[in-house]
């Protein structure tokens, strides 16, 4: 990022494992009442995965809801402070590499909610604020890595130009893992 005109400076991101959960309970209810003319009635048309996010975001209340949009106003309020030196920050897209996926995995059951996989995202996701991933090489596997772009609040034209900036300058973006 050097090479090409920008200047890299090193900040601290906040913890915030401690927010991770409330974004599940406000994903999982903002999906269920975005799917409420179709979802229960039509239950039999969503896979195992997807039924049980709209059954568990159905079964929110409003108690739990409000208490998580609580925590995400705080998890707001601490980014707000990430930002206030920098214009873009980057950072990994996940905590882990890719890995690859059964079938079992992306049609069964949900799994018991662990949301570390969202570290990077989900702060983000709270926040609205605009994030461009973009792969940035492989693993030992030759699976995708990715790094996260974020910008703050309407820099969607900047994390643009960024975005291309760096395809152009890598080849990453055209390597593809065997199929």
């Amino acid at each position: 990022m050097e090479g090409l005109g920008a200047q890299v400076v090193q900040v601290r991101m906040p913890e915030t494992p401690e927010f991770l959960s409330a974004w599940g309970v406000l994903c999982q209810a903002e999906a269920a009442a975005a799917h409420c003319e179709t979802f229960p009635s039509r239950s039999d048309e969503y896979g195992p995965w997807f039924r049980g996010w709209l059954e568990r975001g159905a079964a929110v209340s409003g108690a739990q809801y409000a208490e998580a949009n609580q925590q995400r106003l705080a998890c707001n309020g601490i980014l707000a402070g990430v930002f206030d030196n920098i214009d873009v920050l980057v950072c990994p897209s996940m905590t882990t590499p890719a890995s690859p996926v059964t079938p079992e995995e992306l049609y069964g059951p949900m799994a018991e909610d662990d949301w570390t996989w969202g570290r990077f995202t989900i702060p983000f996701d709270f926040n609205g604020a605009p994030t461009i991933s973009l792969p940035c090489g492989q693993d030992g596997g030759g699976l995708p890595l990715s790094i996260q772009f974020v910008g703050k609040h309407l820099s969607e034209p900047l994390l643009r130009r960024i975005g291309h900036a760096f395809e152009t300058a890598t080849p990453w973006h055209r390597l593809h893992p065997e199929v």
